[in-house]
């Protein structure tokens, strides 16, 4: 069997399964995606400039050191 065979043949088996899901299904997936990406986007820290320029957050690295180990 050729690569190009087994493509078809996996292509097929997702394209049957996707045809396989009802409208019903569609739709709760659809939803239960839109409510993660609902959540992930109020509980996403957004890290601003003021952030970083905090030293005790985040400490300057310094490369003399990490060069001379």
């Amino acid at each position: 069997m050729d690569m190009s065979n087994l493509f078809d043949e996996v292509e097929a088996e997702l394209l049957k399964q996707f045809k396989a899901i009802t409208p019903e299904q569609f739709e709760k997936d659809e939803r239960l995606r839109k409510a993660k990406r609902d959540y992930e986007a109020l509980h996403t820290a957004i890290e601003t400039d003021e952030d970083r320029a905090d030293l005790e957050r985040y400490p300057l690295e310094d490369d003399d050191e990490q060069a001379g180990d």
